[in-house]
C-alpha cells in the first residue's frame, strides 16, 4: 500500500534528487517522490498532479526556485519547503523564501546526515497544515525563528497556542518535532 504524503523534489542535480528519494522513500508513510530538474518541469508536473509539499532548491538554471517559489503560491500548487545551501538561518534568500510563501527551510547538506529530523519536519509541516498566512508579522525572520507561533487545528477552523496543540498532541500519542526541527538551519 503506497504511503499519503506526496511529495515533488525540484532540483537540477540528480544527485541530490537520488539522495532525497533514498532518504523519504525509506519511510512507509510516503510514496515515491516525483522529481522536476527545473522550473519549467515542475510547473508542467504541478499542473497535472497534486502534491502535499514540493521539496524546493533555490539555485537553478533558467527560472530560479524563487521565481518558481512565486508561481506556486499565487497559484495555491502546494506549499513548499525550501531545501538549498542558500538558505541558512540569518541569509537574505532565506528571509525571502519566507516572506514570499514558504512554510519552512533546510540546509541541503544536512538532509542526509539529519534525514531523521528532515522527515519529520515533512511530517509535521503535512500534518499540522501549516501555513504562512497563520504566521504572526511579528515572527523574527531575521534570526531565522520559524517555529509557528500559531498552528491551526482543523476541527476548529482558527489558530490555536503552541502550547494547547502540544498538549493536544500528547493527548492522541503525536511526536511533535522539536523546535529546531521546524526551523531547519542543521546547527
Amino acid at each position: 500500500m503506497l504511503g499519503a504524503i506526496r511529495t515533488l523534489i525540484v532540483d537540477d542535480s540528480s544527485t541530490l534528487r537520488a539522495m532525497l528519494d533514498l532518504v523519504i522513500s525509506n519511510h512507509k508513510d510516503f510514496r515515491p517522490p516525483e522529481h522536476a530538474a527545473d522550473a519549467l518541469q515542475a510547473i508542467k508536473i504541478l499542473d497535472e498532479r497534486l502534491f502535499d509539499l514540493v521539496l524546493l532548491d533555490i539555485n537553478m538554471p533558467g527560472m530560479d526556485g524563487l521565481q518558481l517559489l512565486d508561481h506556486i503560491v499565487a497559484n495555491s500548487l502546494s506549499r513548499v519547503l525550501i531545501v538549498s545551501s542558500c538558505s541558512v538561518r540569518g541569509s537574505e534568500i532565506r528571509i525571502d523564501a519566507l516572506k514570499r510563501g514558504a512554510i519552512a527551510c533546510f540546509d541541503k547538506a544536512n538532509c542526509v546526515r539529519e534525514a531523521d529530523r528532515f522527515v519529520e519536519l515533512i511530517r509535521h509541516i503535512v500534518a499540522q497544515n501549516c501555513e504562512p498566512s497563520l504566521w504572526p508579522e511579528s515572527l523574527n525572520l531575521a534570526i531565522g525563528q520559524i517555529a509557528v507561533d500559531v498552528t491551526p487545528i482543523p476541527e476548529l477552523d482558527r489558530p490555536v497556542s503552541p502550547e494547547a496543540v502540544k498538549e493536544d498532541s500528547k493527548a492522541q500519542g503525536r511526536v511533535e518535532p522539536p523546535t529546531d526541527a521546524v526551523v531547519g538551519d542543521g546547527e
